[in-house]
C-alpha cells in the first residue's frame, strides 16, 4: 500500500507561483518578502486544501477579509513617539472677546437776548420875520432799537469696539511618575519584538496548515 504524499505550500508554489496572485497586504509591506517567509516557515506543514485551484481562491479570500485587521496592526508599528514618555500632547485654549459698545450724548446750547436804543435831539430855530422876533422849536430827531436772539445745538456721539481672539498652547511631555522609566523601556522591547510578517505567517498556518508535527 503506497503512502499518500502530503502537499505543502512549497510544493504548490513550485507547481505554479500564481497561487499567491490574489494575496494582498497592507500598504507599506513587501509582498514578495512575506510570501518567502510563508514558504520558509510552512515548508514542512501539510496543507488542508490539496487542490491548487481551490487553494489559490482560498488565499485570495483569506487576505481580503483580513485586510482591515492587518492594516490596523501594521499602522501601530509606524507610530512616532518617545518610548519613555507617558505624557505627550498639546493643549490648546482659545478665548474670544467681544466687548463692543456705544456711547452717545447730546449737548444743547441756547443763546438769546435783545437790545434797544432811543434818543431825542432838541434845537432852537430863530425866526426874524415873526412879530416877537424869536421862535423856539424842539424836535425828536433820532430813535433806534435792536434785538438779538438765537440758539445752537451740539450733538456728541461716540462708539467703541473691542474684539479679538487669544490662543494659548501648552505642550506637555515626559514622565509623570505613573510608570517607571525602566518599566517603559521593558514594554518598548516587547513592542519591538512584534513583527507584522511573523503575524501574517502565524495567521496562514492557523488557516491553511495541518498543525500536527
Amino acid at each position: 500500500m503506497s503512502a499518500i504524499m502530503a502537499l505543502s505550500i512549497v510544493g504548490m508554489y513550485n507547481h505554479d507561483h500564481s497561487v499567491f496572485d490574489g494575496f494582498n497586504l497592507p500598504d507599506g509591506m513587501e509582498k514578495d518578502a512575506c510570501i518567502t517567509e510563508i514558504l520558509m516557515q510552512c515548508a514542512e506543514l501539510e496543507l488542508i486544501y490539496q487542490d491548487w485551484d481551490f487553494m489559490k481562491l482560498a488565499i485570495t479570500n483569506w487576505s481580503t477579509i483580513n485586510q482591515d485587521n492587518w492594516q490596523k496592526l501594521y499602522d501601530t508599528t509606524q507610530f512616532d513617539y518617545n518610548p519613555i514618555w507617558n505624557v505627550d500632547g498639546t493643549v490648546t485654549e482659545t478665548e474670544t472677546r467681544d466687548l463692543a459698545g456705544t456711547d452717545s450724548g447730546t449737548l444743547t446750547r441756547t443763546t438769546s437776548g435783545s437790545s434797544q436804543t432811543s434818543g431825542s435831539l432838541e434845537h432852537d430855530v430863530m425866526g426874524f420875520n415873526t412879530a416877537s422876533g424869536y421862535q423856539h422849536e424842539s424836535k425828536d430827531t433820532q430813535s433806534s432799537s435792536s434785538s438779538d436772539s438765537g440758539s445752537m445745538n451740539d450733538t456728541d456721539s461716540r462708539s467703541r469696539t473691542d474684539t479679538g481672539t487669544i490662543t494659548r498652547e501648552t505642550t506637555r511631555g515626559g514622565n509623570i511618575g505613573v510608570t517607571m522609566t525602566q518599566q517603559m523601556i521593558e514594554a518598548e522591547r516587547q513592542v519591538d519584538l512584534f513583527n507584522m510578517y511573523d503575524q501574517i505567517v502565524k495567521d496562514f498556518k492557523r488557516r491553511f496548515c495541518v498543525l500536527v508535527y
